[in-house]
């Protein structure tokens, strides 16, 4: 799908901002992810000015922790994966690589190795991934695929099973059992580290049977996503519909077999158990605001997970219309200005 380039912002005020967002950590005080290239690309689509993306800058910059300069070049990425403070070395390996094979070719050879791992900082990997990406930045694409690659975290695998349920059958058993599963750690990351030894888990995260091909395992799973969220407003399941959106824009450097199948599958359970969704109980409406006026809310706050959320929701909007993806934007939005 082409999104709409807002008219008044040049890609090239958004690179400008992108750059200077390099400058730091993909994570900081202990743990939580570094959002500003991802809103700053998001809030550009949205139709944020010039004006509004520094703003972002220069609030953002004042939590975030510096980058420190690289020891050495990697030969290999994969000499890094999994190792936080191999973030700099990895970032120089991939701008290396991006300036020899390009963009399509360094991501086709990467993301396969990455794949496995789409919860990877609570999927911020993935997500920081196609939002680069989309921006065409050369050293922001470097950053997301550094980022992705130290944070790279391999999930236990659940217990085989002999039969695999169809899709209503598999939801008819795991929807009731969400609520067994309490966590009080504070990271979604960590959480859905401590979920992966639950019974939910091990017991149904190998059992969901193949969908035709990834894209329709991908619908099911949105769909899903945006009816949960609907009912609860959940941060968690704000992360699940951000990443699904993250992993259809790219899905051309993924492979589509049953394995991939699996491993959205075993991610998506996962976020769902980590995090017990409660009905928000605020007012609903079946006439939420058009586009236009949602897009303005979400540029005129500051909200990194709301305007990602806006703008993945109108993403998906854009490929089927269905009036529930604006419900969700104006969910979001609530009480935020």
């Amino acid at each position: 799908m082409k999104t709409a380039i807002p008219a008044h912002t040049h890609r090239d005020t958004l690179h400008h901002c992108l750059r200077q967002a390099a400058a730091w950590n993909p994570t900081y005080k202990e743990g939580l992810a570094n959002h500003l290239p991802m809103v700053l690309h998001a809030a550009w689509e949205l139709g944020a000015d010039s004006d509004r993306l520094q703003a972002q800058v220069d609030s953002d910059i004042a939590m975030l922790e510096p980058t420190f300069p690289s020891g050495n070049q990697l030969a290999d990425g994969r000499l890094g994966l999994g190792r936080r403070e191999a973030y700099p070395d990895l970032r120089i390996h991939f701008e290396h690589k991006l300036a020899l094979h390009g963009t399509e070719a360094t991501l086709s050879d990467t993301l396969p190795i990455l794949a496995p791992y789409l919860t990877a900082h609570a999927f911020h990997g993935l997500i920081r991934c196609a939002h680069a990406y989309e921006s065409g930045c050369l050293e922001e694409i470097a950053a997301a695929l550094a980022a992705w690659s130290s944070g790279w975290h391999a999930p236990s695998m659940p217990r085989p099973v002999d039969k695999r349920l169809p899709w209503d059958d598999w939801l008819h058993e795991i929807q009731p059992q969400l609520e067994t599963f309490r966590s009080d750690l504070r990271l979604i990351q960590a959480r859905m580290a401590a979920a992966e030894k639950s019974p939910l888990y091990q017991q149904w995260g190998a059992a969901l049977a193949f969908a035709p091909d990834l894209p329709a395992r991908r619908e099911q799973f949105v769909d899903l996503a945006l009816n949960l969220y609907l009912r609860t407003r959940n941060f968690t399941v704000l992360h699940i519909i951000t990443a699904l959106r993250a992993l259809r824009i790219l899905s051309p450097f993924l492979p589509d077999n049953e394995a991939m199948q699996d491993i959205v599958t075993r991610s998506a359970l996962l976020a769902m158990i980590s995090d017990d969704p409660k009905p928000h109980g605020l007012p609903q409406t079946d006439s939420p605001p058009h586009w236009d006026e949602l897009k303005r809310r979400a540029c005129a706050q500051r909200n990194d997970h709301v305007v990602k959320l806006v703008h993945a929701c109108w993403q998906e909007d854009g490929l089927r219309a269905d009036p529930r993806w604006r419900k969700a934007a104006a969910l979001a939005l609530h009480g935020r200005g």
